[in-house]
């Protein structure tokens, strides 16, 4: 519900509602039980205090034009997600991040010492570009998409250092997208840590930002050697599909690596508008779209694999089949050839147990 809508159904002011989301709920009309009926939270969740507030002053969004409001709402559901890994955390040790922090001075550099640091060969497709992340000690949320869709995505780092890395991806659009706006969000994490705070210093970022997710994804040898001289869009299929770019990133990787001139490139993209490929290019059910994993993971190591989702969710005072909706948005374990055998008991949620995983480096306190 978008805050303007709720200090009307709420009867108050919108200055009066930003009061209550600064300093908390006070004595007065407005109770934890009437947030509660309006907001579909339990009570106890508008009293607990937020364990850690996500920075505004590192903060990235990829959006396209969009309102002071939406930036809001998106933020609030990705601090909704962080005080689950906040929770988390007391149990389970997180990867430590090996996000590097390098300049945008060399784009096609900063994107392959990125790779070095993720261990990630110089030339090698990438399977999974939120594992990969996942495993640097990025804390992706899967995040539900606001109403306008204009935001996909943002980043920002938590902490007490502003150590952490986060990436809240709303998860809107095809395979294809999502990896180029979780690229596109790594670019900031990698080179626009410091110029947040520099405004000099921040007037192309999210040009650097696309230009890094092109670098990332197809190295600049690679991109030489596969995409021919004077393709077709036709011919860019199977290097979509091999890759896992969208069509017009590759025209735009090709320009950058200097295989295609300006006129080309505007010649190709105008052809795609003409397709009305923009938003649905082929190929573009050839996979699924990637989802995170680390936080489900998380709460399979705290409490098991087979934990109570019910019991864990009053402990963080929140609706059971709130908390189920926001852990569908993961991925769950890997298939086994063969189901493991059920515990003689689900384990009680105030004793952590553990259970091994590849996908993410995880590991119980």
């Amino acid at each position: 519900m978008k805050s303007g809508t709720l200090a009307d159904s709420l009867g108050i002011s919108p200055g009066r509602l930003t009061q209550i989301e600064r300093d908390g709920v006070t004595a007065g009309a407005i109770t934890p039980e009437l947030l509660s009926a309006h907001l579909l939270m339990p009570p106890a969740f508008f009293t607990t205090p937020i364990p850690e507030e996500l920075s505004d002053g590192s903060m990235r969004f990829r959006a396209r034009k969009t309102t002071k409001a939406d930036l809001a709402l998106v933020r609030r559901r990705a601090e909704v997600a962080h005080e689950l890994a906040h929770h988390l955390v007391r149990f389970v040790d997180p990867p430590a991040s090996r996000v590097p922090a390098l300049p945008a001075s060399d784009i096609e550099e900063a994107a392959q010492q990125t790779r070095a640091a993720l261990s990630i060969a110089p030339d090698a497709v990438i399977p999974n570009v939120v594992h990969a992340l996942e495993r640097a000690g990025v804390f992706v949320y899967a995040v539900d998409p606001i109403e306008s869709g204009k935001i996909d995505a943002f980043t920002t780092w938590t902490g007490p250092a502003l150590e952490r890395p986060i990436m809240a991806v709303a998860g809107t659009g095809s395979w294809d997208r999502l990896r180029l706006t979780t690229s596109h969000e790594l670019g900031h994490l990698v080179m626009h840590r410091a110029s947040a705070h520099l405004p000099e210093l921040a007037n192309d970022v999210e040009g650097e930002a696309d230009r890094f997710a092109g670098a990332f994804l197809m190295p600049r040898d690679a991109a030489l050697e596969e995409i021919p001289r004077g393709f077709t869009l036709n011919q860019l299929l199977p290097l979509k599909k091999h890759w896992g770019m969208s069509m017009g990133a590759l025209v735009w990787r090709a320009f950058e690596v200097g295989i295609i001139d300006l006129e080309r490139r505007r010649g190709l993209h105008q052809q795609i508008g003409v397709r009305a490929w923009r938003t649905r290019e082929p190929g573009w059910d050839a996979r699924l779209p990637e989802r995170p994993r680390a936080l489900r993971k998380m709460f399979e190591l705290a409490y098991g694999p087979r934990f109570d989702v019910g019991r864990v969710a009053g402990l963080m005072h929140r609706y059971t089949t709130d908390l189920q909706r926001d852990l569908a948005r993961y991925a769950e374990a890997p298939t086994r050839t063969r189901a493991p055998r059920a515990p003689a008991s689900i384990p009680a949620v105030d004793e952590p147990q553990a259970t091994p995983n590849n996908i993410v480096q995880l590991r119980r306190r």
